[in-house]
């Protein structure tokens, strides 16, 4: 539980150097705390779910990696592309917990036949 708040507080910290020019290079810390941060999080997720639950969310740890994998190609990249990133790892990860990826389940707002 300790990861999941320990990275969103560095992920905000990582932000708040990403908005405040996002046309600049983040430097190597402030990289390091947008897309580590994220990573924890993401870690501290799969734990907590691990240990309530007993399963692994190998989409939330692959998700994690790819955080990890943006911080080490993101050094010639400005802020608001490093941001980018993230976020299109944290959709898709979203999209894939929400089941819209499943094939076969219905559209939403379709009515449920019994």
């Amino acid at each position: 539980m300790t990861g999941i708040v320990a990275g969103i507080i560095v992920f905000a910290v990582g932000m708040r150097y990403a908005v405040h020019d996002g046309s600049r290079h983040l430097s190597d810390g402030a990289r390091l705390a947008l897309c580590g941060g994220i990573a924890l999080h993401l870690i501290g997720q799969a734990a907590f779910r691990l240990r309530v639950i007993g399963t692994l969310s190998h989409d939330t740890v692959l998700a994690a990696v790819a955080a990890i994998a943006i911080f080490a190609v993101g050094a010639a990249l400005p802020a608001w592309t490093v941001a980018a990133c993230l976020t299109v790892v944290i959709g898709l990860l979203c999209t894939r917990d929400s089941g819209l990826s499943e094939p076969g389940l219905p559209e939403p707002g379709a009515a449920a036949t019994s």
